[in-house]
């Protein structure tokens, strides 16, 4: 699947946007008259003008993140800063950055996620 360009992200949040902005018009005047709220038409279009450019904006840069596989970039940096520097090493990348799972007898490299089977070594006491 081929990423989608700024340009085509930005055409698609419009044009996502530009029938909301037609129905939130419609919904916000059938709110003010079902809550007795007084509002000019002109008003209420700038609300929906405003709304509907927060929308744009909003739709514009979770398009751009979700391009850029954010999540994958935030799972890199968490698994750096929550790895816990270890004296033994990863056998496939040398880290010593290792993530402990206690209940599994395991640990997760956190640079190159190779899952390695943790057990104390003979004659080595556990901690508690």
């Amino acid at each position: 699947m081929s990423k989608q360009t700024r340009l085509a992200s930005l055409a698609e949040a419009f044009a996502n946007t530009a029938l909301g902005f037609v129905i939130s018009f419609g919904v916000q005047k059938t709110l003010n008259y079902a809550y007795d709220v007084q509002m000019s038409n002109e008003i209420a279009l700038w609300f929906v003008v405003w709304f509907t450019v927060a929308s744009v904006a909003r739709s514009y840069l979770l398009r751009r993140l979700w391009e850029m596989e954010w999540w994958k970039k935030v799972r890199r940096i968490w698994k750096r800063r929550t790895g816990v520097s270890s004296t033994k090493a990863c056998p496939e990348c040398s880290s010593t950055f290792l993530v402990l799972l206690r209940t599994q007898n395991k640990k997760v490299c956190s640079q190159c996620n190779t899952i390695i089977h943790w057990t104390l070594e003979s004659g080595q006491k556990p901690l508690l």
